[in-house]
């Protein structure tokens, strides 16, 4: 009898254990997702209307992995915009200046944004390490802008200036 009750508690003790590992892994992985950039790691920047343009809501949503394969991650997201429209997406980068209005360097992205029928829209741009090459140890500063129509359209949305630390 002692024989089957050993085997019970080592196999409890066997999935207990097995247990304990995964859930050490799933923690280990997720802490090192999170501490993949040890500098910058994600923002939340407010769109705002320019001029009369409609908008419940918008933002930029930075997220920088500085990954092998991609440094930075940008959803474009607009609630409430004109409808049916598309939006070309413009970045405004400065360097030194954190008012973004001196120093701007030209920064080209060749993504757009389309709404619906009732203004809703999103769209995830990315940028490879390749684009951010010449970067890395800057702080930058950002102002994002939705053009109406095309690359030199009117500015509809735009965002106040973001500081970027890039790693």
């Amino acid at each position: 009898m002692s024989k089957y009750l050993h085997q019970d508690n080592s196999a409890r003790f066997s999935k207990l254990a097995a247990a304990t590992l995964l859930v050490t892994l799933i923690l280990t992985a997720l802490v090192s997702i999170a501490s993949a950039d040890g500098v910058y790691h994600s923002d939340h920047v407010e769109y705002h209307p320019v001029g009369a343009q409609p908008l419940r809501s918008g933002f930029v949503q930075n997220i920088h992995p500085n990954g092998p394969q991609m440094y930075a991650i940008e959803r474009h997201t607009l609630n409430g915009a004109a409808p049916n429209t598309e939006y070309f997406i413009q970045a405004l980068i400065y360097i030194p200046d954190t008012g973004c209005t001196d120093g701007l360097v030209p920064f080209p992205i060749d993504y757009s944004l389309t709404t619906n029928g009732v203004g809703n829209g999103t769209t995830l741009t990315t940028l490879p390490p390749e684009a951010a090459e010449g970067l890395a140890g800057l702080t930058i500063n950002v102002r994002w802008q939705l053009l109406v129509g095309a690359p030199d359209g009117p500015v509809a949305y735009e965002t106040e200036c973001a500081v970027i630390t890039l790693d």
